[in-house]
Parts: structure tokens; C-alpha cells; sequence
């Protein structure tokens, strides 16, 4: 199962890597102005939604396991909706948050801790450090990646949809 998801890890972030310019090694500030492209913001989306689904589908042989970590995941992203508004989270920070929704401490959220913060991290040091619009950058970012996993936990999940903001 771990081989399986850091497949589908490894796939989705070279997928990002590919169609957007690849970050600097150290985080440099975005320039001003520079904007979190669409296409990107769909990659996010997509990355999230496949690596929330490979945990919630490969990692999990226990339907009401599945429905308790979907549950979990469907918290963490209504609290990336909460903070989507706020300034910008480094990268640890935002993995912090996600792990404060972690119940019991499962392997599997940790997996997808891990598969969100890759994603999140990519994107970080490209367009949230510096710049003018990195909080809106950081605002689009988040909510991408709350879209993706609340998309594929609602399949699973007993909790009542989000309104997006």
C-alpha cells in the first residue's frame, strides 16, 4: 500500500513539476505581481484529489476505517477553508495543522498529511514566499487543496459538504 501511494505521490508531483517552472532550491520571494496560473491551481486540485483517494482506496481495507479517516480528511479541509483567508502558513505550519485533525494517530492520515504538504510545498516556494500577492496566492492554493481532498472524501465521508467560499 505505501509503495502504491508514493507512486501516485511521485506521479502527481512530477506531473506539477512538469507543466510549472520548477522552484528554486531555497525558497526565493515570487515577484511581484506573479499569480498562481489556473493551470496550476487545476494541478493542486487534481494532485489532492488523487492522493486523498489512493489513501482513502488503497490504504484502508476497512469500510468503517475508511469512513473515519474520510471523516478526518473532510475536517482538516474545512479547516483549510478557515484559514484560506488568513496570512500565508509555511509549510510546516500547515502540516501541523492538518496533524492536529488526526485521530488515534493513523498511518493513513499521516500518508496523506505527507502527500498534501508535498503538493503545498511545491507551490510554496514558488508562489506564497514574497511578493504582493501571496496571500491571495496562498488563499488560492489552499483552497485547491481543500477541493481535491473534500472531493474525494465525500465519497466516504459522513459529514455534510462544505460551501466553498
Amino acid at each position: 500500500m505505501k509503495k502504491l501511494l508514493f507512486i501516485v505521490s511521485a506521479l502527481i508531483l512530477s506531473a506539477c513539476n512538469t507543466t510549472s517552472p520548477t522552484p528554486s532550491p531555497s525558497p526565493s520571494p515570487s515577484p511581484t505581481g506573479v499569480t498562481v496560473s489556473a493551470t496550476d491551481l487545476a494541478l493542486i486540485q487534481t494532485g489532492s484529489t488523487l492522493a486523498t483517494g489512493a489513501v482513502l482506496n488503497f490504504a484502508v481495507s476497512q469500510p468503517s476505517s475508511r469512513t473515519q479517516l474520510a471523516n478526518q480528511i473532510y475536517a482538516s479541509a474545512s479547516a483549510l477553508y478557515q484559514i484560506s483567508g488568513g496570512n500565508p502558513l509555511t509549510p510546516a505550519a500547515l502540516t501541523n495543522l492538518l496533524n492536529s485533525y488526526s485521530v488515534n494517530g493513523a498511518a493513513q492520515y499521516t500518508q496523506y498529511v505527507t502527500a498534501i504538504d508535498a503538493l503545498y510545498s511545491t507551490y510554496y516556494a514558488e508562489y506564497v514566499t514574497g511578493g504582493s500577492s501571496n496571500v491571495q496566492n496562498f488563499a488560492a492554493i489552499v483552497n485547491a487543496l481543500a477541493e481535491g481532498a473534500e472531493t474525494a472524501a465525500s465519497a466516504y465521508s459522513t459529514i455534510p459538504p462544505t460551501s466553498t467560499p
